[in-house]
């Protein structure tokens, strides 16, 4: 007993499975574009964040040492660390400079003005 198979199935099974394939290879490399983008940009918010939190710890240890015309120091944090220095532009203008490095060794690097009479930053380089 022979049974009728004009092939008409099979083709349509592999053109579905086709498209699904593209569809989903399409995704996997959307989502891992993605995610890309989103590890640099938390990678760029923690770099931010260390250099905000450096630059009140440097405005503390400026109020604190008033006299001094140039300094350096390390801050460590919980996300990488910050290394300072400072050295006197004027009388009463202090240069400080912050570099910052996250864990996964990213970093950063920024700079301020620092007004002697005024303690306070005012202006950022």
């Amino acid at each position: 007993m022979e049974h009728k198979q004009g092939g008409f199935t099979f083709p349509f099974v592999i053109i579905l499975a086709g498209a699904f394939l593209t569809v989903a290879l399409f995704s996997i490399e959307q989502f891992t574009a993605d995610k890309k983008f989103y590890k640099e940009g938390e990678e760029k918010l923690a770099l931010d964040h260390l250099i905000k939190m450096g630059t009140n710890d440097t405005l503390e240890v400026l109020a604190e040492a008033d006299s001094q015309k140039a300094g350096e120091g390390i801050f460590f944090y919980p996300g990488g660390d910050v290394y300072y220095s400072f050295s006197g532009l004027t009388e009463s203008e202090i240069e400080v400079v912050l570099y910052a490095s996250t864990k996964n060794e990213r970093k950063m690097t920024a700079s301020y003005i620092y007004d002697r009479v005024t303690h306070k930053m005012i202006q950022w380089m």
